[in-house]
């Protein structure tokens, strides 16, 4: 990864904590097939819609795809595994 890749992704982590800390939380209220489904959509909707959840001044679509990917991807890397 590259140095601009890797400042986007550290800006994202920041930008996507109070996500994840939805998300754990809703892991424990929800079904898990329900919570692994909220988990893609949420993700989706991140990739569809950047500026809404990651500022703006943003890198190119498939850049931000990426790295979202990888968020998602170490911080929920049992469940990844599992969908």
């Amino acid at each position: 990864m590259n140095s601009s890749a890797a400042t986007h992704k550290s800006q994202f982590k920041i930008h996507l904590n109070p996500i994840i800390d939805l998300l754990n939380y809703k892991k424990t209220v929800m079904q898990f097939e329900q919570w692994l489904a909220f988990l893609a959509r949420t993700e989706s909707r991140i990739i569809q819609s950047p500026e809404q959840f990651l500022g703006h001044d943003l890198p190119h679509p498939t850049v931000i795809e990426q790295i979202v990917k990888e968020i998602f991807a170490e911080v929920f890397e049992k469940e990844s595994a599992v969908a």
